[in-house]
């Protein structure tokens, strides 16, 4: 999901055409939009869908006449917290307060936040919702690994009589537990080991659907659908997933151009032109596949309608 977006080149559009704007614009292509960071910073920002939201601090490099971007370096949300009051304002954790946190410096921050759902950020990112079904999914696989280890052995039972000592039925159970590696044991003539074939299903796929449904929800919660990342019944199913998809790619990256265009351009170009200056607008679109086949299909019916006309 998050390259999705960040697979997509940038664009840059200017405030007008305007000779100044079309300078400012070109400034922020080459310095911004071009950025060998660029890619990694809205991969960065996108770790909001995760954790509701996501902080990235700019490190500014400075010369005589500019300012530019030296690195985007991504933050982990556990030195951030939000207001006591609102619940909407990112605060820094520092040691000169360390209840509540102090204000983001200003032109410092790219703060990126998952509109995934209405309420508080911290509530909204996806671990929330996939969190219950992780944990149960770890715990399938770890059940799944010992049934394998036993399924199809035949079920071990020791007998021992009614003489037996403590100590008796615990060198039973020993040779018992071992037998399964060992394949040998030692054992008093009043005791026996029998082996019960096991017969029938003992339902051995249901860690495996489990698994397996764990997944789907999954997918379904953060592509919006599962044919394309399963298998599907059908290929018109499938495409009906697709745009789905393409639908939830298209709102992420309407959301990143907001934050870029508040949080990035703005602060690089109100420092480097002025604070009054209208900034450019940086743009990047998800656009929709393009069926070629449908297009040639119809280019060579609408050219095999035209010869016969004439």
């Amino acid at each position: 999901r998050k390259r999705t977006v960040s697979g997509v080149a940038p664009t840059v559009l200017p405030a007008s055409d305007d000779a100044l704007d079309i300078k400012i614009a070109d400034d922020v292509r080459e310095n911004l939009a071009l950025h060998d960071g660029f890619p990694d910073l809205i991969e960065d920002m996108l770790d909001a869908l995760g954790k509701g939201f996501s902080q990235i601090e700019l490190v500014w490099g400075k010369g005589k006449t500019s300012w530019w971007i030296d690195q985007f370096v991504w933050r982990d949300p556990r030195f951030f917290q939000f207001d006591r009051d609102t619940g909407l304002k990112v605060r820094l954790i520092d040691e000169q307060n360390m209840t509540d946190g102090v204000p983001l410096d200003p032109y410092k921050w790219i703060s990126h936040r998952a509109k995934l759902k209405s309420g508080i950020p911290a509530r909204g990112g996806l671990a929330r919702l996939v969190a219950f079904g992780w944990i149960c999914k770890a715990y399938t696989q770890k059940d799944w690994v010992a049934f394998v280890e036993t399924y199809g052995l035949p079920l071990r039972l020791g007998r021992y009589g009614p003489s037996a000592t403590p100590e008796d039925v615990e060198t039973l159970f020993t040779a018992v537990a071992n037998i399964g590696t060992d394949a040998a044991a030692v054992l008093p003539e009043s005791m026996r080991i029998d082996f019960q074939e096991i017969s029938g299903g003992t339902g051995n796929d249901i860690f495996e659907n489990l698994g397996r449904w764990v997944d789907e929800q999954t997918s379904k919660a953060v592509l919006g659908q599962t044919m394309t990342s399963d298998n599907g019944s059908s290929q018109a199913q499938a495409n009906v997933h697709n745009e789905v998809r393409h639908d939830v790619a298209a709102a992420d990256a309407k959301s990143i151009n907001g934050t870029l265009n508040r949080d990035l351009v703005g602060p690089a170009v109100a420092l480097n032109f002025g604070e009054g200056v209208e900034p450019p607008i940086i743009h990047i679109v998800v656009a929709e596949p393009e069926d070629v086949e449908m297009k040639v299909n119809g280019i060579v019916a609408l050219a095999g309608g035209i010869a016969a006309r004439f």
